[in-house]
């Protein structure tokens, strides 16, 4: 997993940045990288926790099998075309 997917995907739980930064450090050592730094680290949860979120794949297909969305919806998803943000 990329290290930013990682911090995007800890940025939507209640962390604290500086702990994502030490979740984040170990995972890049695992990986053999070097360590980011707490700022970058803050600022890309910062701007991760400012920005719309995507709907989730599930729940596009949730809507789809309910009828809600036209099949299309998750083509659509999947390839990037149109997306789906939830509010905050």
């Amino acid at each position: 997993m990329r290290l930013l997917d990682e911090i995007d995907r800890l940025a939507d739980r209640p962390f604290r940045a500086a702990d994502i930064c030490r979740a984040i450090g170990e995972r890049a050592e695992e990986q053999g990288f070097r360590r980011p730094s707490y700022e970058q680290v803050r600022l890309h949860v910062k701007a991760t926790r400012r920005g719309p979120r995507r709907v989730s794949t599930g729940k596009v297909l949730l809507d789809v099998a309910l009828r809600v969305e036209h099949p299309d919806a998750f083509l659509q998803h999947v390839s990037g075309t149109q997306t789906r943000f939830r509010s905050k």
